[in-house]
């Protein structure tokens, strides 16, 4: 065989831009090989315990290999590796028919597969940058891919490689991991000192509490993503990196399901929409049920209006929490839509 080196293009996977758009993307019962709208990239049943958990077996390969490269296995945070990670596809068998030999990267066949390998990459880095806020410099994700051809029969040529390759959101970020993990170690120190109950519910109230004291709202960042006035504001970075934290809602739910995180929490990302406005929140497992917490709304209300909430608890308006926030499940990443299940909230409040 010969190996050809093909670069697709670049494909590029925002951290805090994968949760603004929506389109709708139907799962069917199994994998097509012939058939891209019938290949199924993640479950649409039930929410188990993480994004990474409803992933196909392709796309699990791909977001199993981020783990093993950029997150810590003994603490969960990010070990300070920022390079780049090869995953084999030979397995997959992501082939197709040459149709014109002297034009081996077009064709329908071709573009298929190729969709179908950048689907399974965004589909695995959407899952793997919301399962582990703690990789807070993860922005853009470029994807690159080896195709080889056969020589005993030059019509047929397959994907054999993929090559992921996150990029900082800003210049400098990459340093910031050592920093970042100490100030996330001294964060759950403070917050074992707060405790007054070490159950989960008291522990919950303790990381909520220690992220509304140490944060203000930042409204100018709130709508001018990708400066530098904001450089921290969208991330977890936000709060750790900063002595007085400037976050919009985005920092404040991630900073809450890193410390989550550390106290074996099971906390969860919620992207969608508060009222009218772009939004994120966190739901949490706490005696066999989910429920709510906005930290975001909490601070700004200077209440805990919205903590550890069920979807018909009444808020400080009156309305509904579920009639103020809609969870958005199917999202863009770049120019592609990737659908993912949220857990189901408890229908009231905590206790």
């Amino acid at each position: 065989m010969r190996i050809i080196k093909k670069t697709f293009g670049t494909l590029l996977y925002t951290l805090a831009a994968v949760g603004l758009l929506s389109l709708p993307v139907s799962a069917a019962a199994e994998e097509n090989e012939s058939s891209i709208s019938s290949t199924v990239y993640a479950s649409s049943a039930g929410f188990n315990t993480c994004f990474g958990d409803s992933l196909s077996d392709d796309c699990r390969a791909i977001y199993d290999a981020l783990v093993w490269s950029y997150i810590d296995a003994g603490t969960g945070l990010s070990n300070g590796y920022t390079g780049e990670t090869a995953i084999s596809l030979e397995e997959w068998k992501y082939s197709y028919t040459v149709e014109d030999p002297d034009k081996i990267y077009e064709g329908d066949s071709y573009l298929e597969q190729k969709e179908k390998v950048e689907n399974t990459a965004a589909y695995a880095y959407w899952a793997f940058v919301h399962d582990y806020p703690e990789c807070f410099w993860a922005g853009d994700l470029t994807v690159n891919f080896k195709s080889w051809i056969s020589e005993s029969d030059p019509t047929l040529l397959y994907i054999g490689k993929v090559t992921v390759v996150p990029e900082e959101q800003y210049n400098g970020w990459k340093e910031k991991c050592p920093e970042f993990n100490a100030a996330v170690l001294s964060a759950v120190d403070e917050i074992n000192s707060m405790l007054e109950s070490d159950s989960d519910e008291g522990i919950l109230r303790a990381i909520h509490d220690y992220i509304c004291d140490r944060s203000d709202y930042d409204y100018a960042a709130a709508s001018s993503f990708g400066t530098e006035s904001c450089r921290y504001a969208h991330s977890a970075g936000g709060f750790f990196l900063e002595d007085n934290a400037s976050i919009v809602c985005d920092g404040y739910s991630s900073a809450f399901k890193v410390l989550c995180d550390r106290f074996s929490i099971q906390c969860v990302l919620i992207a969608g929409t508060g009222r009218s406005d772009v939004h994120m929140w966190n739901a949490v497992y706490l005696d066999g049920g989910w429920y709510a917490v906005d930290v975001t709304w909490d601070d700004t209300s200077y209440s805990d209006a919205y903590f550890l909430v069920g979807s018909d608890t009444p808020t400080l308006s009156g309305e509904t929490f579920s009639d103020i926030h809609t969870p958005d499940s199917t999202r863009f990443s770049s120019n592609k839509a990737v659908s993912f299940v949220y857990p189901e909230l408890e229908s009231e409040a905590y206790g």
